[in-house]
């Protein structure tokens, strides 16, 4: 598991895979048919961004200063926020919102060589810069209504699968440190403020990209499959969602901009 190496042999996968097809990939993963003991499964492959890419919206910190950027990593990186969000998920008991999963597997290096000499084209850097992800392999080595507390779901009609959610590995679930700030004990309070920010800005995003997917939907589907009369914000948030995103100014209070988000992302239970 990259950045850490497993702590023992029982980290790793135990049981013989076979890649039978490349299904396909996104930023985050590759996508296998696999066959486990005769049994048929999509195996998601994940690979590891670098640290730039996560969510943590201080630019004041060095990218060099280990400390703070540890404690985000639990929390933003891909493959943490997918782990996340199905454990929440099954202790919520809702796990019929997405499709299943069996589990999670670190591959041997016997498992790597397999899929590398199958399928030599592809690539295991899911950064958008080759070069600072070589710089970030280098920095970390080895250890040193209700969303149900879930966020950032990506919505999409690309990720929907027999109507539910396939794709987590961008999910923030609560407790996280823009809903949770104390988490990081080395944040000032100005940035604490700056999370707190995105926390309303990402929330705000969720209603406005559920929206477009519906619109998506309607648009390629509807006059064959019927069209669907669903929208998170009413008819009256839309009209004025521009207008509740500008500064504005109070007195002498400093502008701060206000978001229409029908949830406050630090009160999830």
């Amino acid at each position: 598991m990259y950045p850490d190496w497993p702590r023992s042999k029982a980290d790793l996968a135990r049981k013989k895979i076979e890649f039978l097809e490349y299904a396909g990939e996104g930023r985050h993963a590759h996508v296998f048919k696999v066959r486990i003991r005769r049994q048929i499964y999509a195996l998601k492959l994940f690979r590891f961004v670098e640290d730039q890419e996560w969510v943590k919206c201080v630019e004041s910190i060095d990218d060099y200063d280990r400390e703070p950027l540890s404690a985000f990593y639990d929390y933003a990186e891909p493959f943490n926020c997918e782990c996340r969000a199905y454990g929440r998920l099954q202790e919520a008991g809702h796990e019929d919102l997405a499709l299943r999963c069996f589990g999670y597997v670190l591959l041997d290096e016997a498992h790597e060589r397999i899929v590398l000499s199958q399928f030599p084209d592809i690539d295991f850097n899911g950064s958008s810069d080759d070069n600072r992800y070589d710089l970030y392999r280098k920095r970390f080595r080895g250890r040193d209504g209700r969303q149900l507390g879930i966020m950032r779901l990506d919505p999409g009609t690309r990720q929907m699968v027999s109507g539910k959610f396939t794709d987590f590995s961008r999910a923030i679930t609560v407790p996280y440190f823009l809903t949770t700030p104390e988490l990081n004990p080395h944040m000032t309070p100005a940035m604490r403020e700056e999370l707190e920010l995105e926390a309303f800005q990402l929330a705000r995003t969720e209603y406005i990209e559920f929206d477009l997917m519906m619109s998506d939907w309607n648009s390629e589907h509807g006059e064959k499959k019927g069209f669907i009369d669903l929208s998170a914000f009413t008819k009256e948030e839309k009209e004025n969602r521009l207008a509740l995103t500008r500064p504005r100014q109070l007195r002498n209070v400093a502008a701060r901009n206000r978001f229409c988000t029908r949830v406050d992302p630090r009160r999830y239970n």
